[in-house]
């Protein structure tokens, strides 16, 4: 169910936008009377609403598309199990996954390993059949020590390490090259935390490390990237080889691989195979030079989980998306131009965001948890209630809604479908970790006077990190060029419910620049239109590891 609101002044948006006739500009033309025809025409905006319990339709909606990613084809997530407790395979792109057991040391079921593919078309427009073009792998994991139960000692390693391993499995040799960007240390969550530097880092496309080339022949395996050694002390890592050994059980990474011409380098048009990829946990006390060996032998059983809500033998509950593990296409997402009048924002909020009647004992920085009865599952009432504690003046767009979450308002779906993926996951999805967006937003100004616009995002039931890049230019100026927004500083934080450094209203404004330190306190920044002038913004982000979602971007009136 949608309704739309329409909020009209004279003139033709698009094809005015597309001529750059506007005489609108970043400073004042008039400042009595504006002329509403010399600015462009504000968005049509559509508000989200359901009844549906899985349902987050809530906001308004930010159009926009879903494209291929400029040089990636496939994306693999490795998050589930996200906690091991032994060596072995974590997730491979093989039809089924080796036998591994849960965390109370039963075998998981031969359906929930056996990988299925979407029903979905995706825009790769072909079937599944393995790695046969450029790719990455997201790595999201933590080792544990090993389970053990009265009596017994186990032998499994303390220290590990975790590989990608890519196979050939077609009739012919090919090369590859990769590089990666691992992070481990520091304390998750944070705006200095390893996810967040790893955001940092890709956003900026920056620091990657070379691996390879290495030439692969039919049947034969090479590990392309690797993590550091995980869970070592103090004094190991003190004698360790820099970035190769942490005390920390958690890391998280990006390999990226391509196939290559005879030189070694990516190549359009290099001969390409077919590869299997898989992610496997080995010894970290292993050699360099046996580290394949260790790893082909490893990936022949798979890894115990450490998971308890999570357990792989157990379908994801109804409304409940747990973590992404499968292969997907990759993509960015690009946002439609909005227009937006600084001078009509006043009048959105968490009232006409269709959240329902405001509780009267809800504050601001709640602890989400609160705002719901204790077991309380989590929908579409409960969410409302939390989406109350911010009572955000201004527009409220919804981000990264999943498939399950958008049921009664799917033109706000901003997920791709799973190409491949085991049975204990859903067919989607669901992290848009490290995923690239970019919008742009033109904000008028009708008003006779001055008027002050943020720009922010926030969510109210949990946290979400963000890392962005921003321009502002005046007037309607062409969305800036992914090239010139690489140029500009990396910001990063977070914000949410759980947050006690973001804004009162659970949010944090792009316009504040902030080098993702903590401890790192929010301020708003709005920027200032005069009357009858216009600016428009142009936005780079991408969501940080360990983030929830969906999440909102706000404009709101500063006055």
């Amino acid at each position: 169910m949608t309704n739309v609101l329409t909020l009209r002044f004279g003139g033709n948006a698009l094809s005015l936008l597309t001529a750059g006739a506007f005489l609108c500009s970043g400073s004042a033309t008039r400042t009595q009377g504006v002329d509403a025809a010399q600015l462009p025409t504000p968005t049509t905006l559509v508000k989200l609403s359901g009844t549906d319990e899985c349902s987050r339709c809530a906001g308004y909606l930010l159009p926009g598309t879903l494209k291929k990613h400029p040089s990636m084809v496939y994306r693999v997530d490795s998050d589930l199990p996200e906690i091991f407790v032994s060596t072995g395979m974590l997730y491979t792109t093989a039809a089924v996954l080796p036998a591994f057991a849960t965390k109370s040391g039963e075998a998981v079921r031969d359906w929930q390993r056996t990988q299925r593919h979407s029903e979905e078309v995706s825009f790769l427009e072909r079937p599944f059949k393995g790695i046969d073009d450029s790719f990455e792998v997201f790595l999201y994991h933590m080792s544990n020590p090993a389970i053990v139960s009265k009596g017994e000692t186990s032998t499994e390693p303390r220290r590990r390490r975790v590989v990608v391993l890519a196979k050939n499995i077609a009739d012919k040799p090919v090369s590859l090259v990769s590089m990666q960007i691992m992070e481990a240390g520091g304390t998750m969550a944070k705006a200095d935390g390893p996810e967040s530097r790893l955001a940092a880092r890709v956003l900026a496309d920056s620091s990657w490390t070379r691996m390879g080339p290495v030439k692969i022949k039919p049947g034969e395996s090479r590990v392309i990237g690797r993590s550091p050694k995980l869970s070592g002390t103090a004094e190991q890592v003190a004698q360790g080889k820099p970035d190769d050994e942490t005390t920390s059980d958690f890391f998280t990474g990006i390999v990226r691989g391509w196939f290559t011409d005879d030189e070694g380098w990516p190549a359009h048009f290099a001969p390409k195979s077919t590869l299997e990829l898989s992610v496997v946990a080995i010894d970290a006390s292993t050699p360099d030079d046996q580290i394949e060996r260790a790893a082909i032998e490893a990936s022949t059983r798979g890894a115990r989980s450490g998971e308890g809500a999570m357990d792989l033998n157990i379908e994801p509950p109804k409304c409940h998306l747990r973590r992404v593990v499968g292969v997907s296409p990759a993509f960015v997402w690009r946002g439609d131009r909005v227009v937006l009048d600084a001078a009509t924002l006043s009048q959105f909020g968490a009232a006409s965001g269709g959240v329902g009647e405001k509780p009267a004992d809800v504050k601001p920085h709640a602890e989400p948890d609160a705002l719901r009865g204790e077991g309380e599952a989590i929908t579409k009432r409960s969410e409302d209630r939390k989406r109350w504690a911010g009572d955000i003046r201004g527009v409220a767009f919804l981000m990264a809604a999943p498939k399950m979450q958008t049921v009664e308002c799917p033109q706000a779906r901003q997920t791709a479908p799973m190409l491949h993926y085991p049975g204990y996951v859903r067919d989607e999805t669901i992290g848009n970790y490290h995923v690239e967006y970019l919008l742009t937003f033109t904000i008028i100004n009708t008003a006779s006077e001055a008027k002050k616009v943020d720009l922010r995002f926030g969510k109210q039931d949990a946290d979400v990190g963000l890392a962005w890049q921003v321009m502002i230019a005046d007037g309607v100026a062409p969305e800036a060029s992914e090239a010139e927004l690489k140029k500009s500083p990396v910001n990063l934080q977070w914000a949410g419910g759980w947050r006690k450094g973001d804004l009162i209203d659970n949010t944090r404004s792009f316009f504040h620049a902030v080098k993702g330190v903590e401890p790192e306190p929010a301020v708003a920044a709005p920027i200032e239109i005069a009357p009858g002038a216009c600016k428009t913004v142009t936005l780079r982000m991408m969501v940080v590891g360990t983030s929830s979602l969906p999440f909102f971007v706000y404009a709101v009136d500063e006055q």
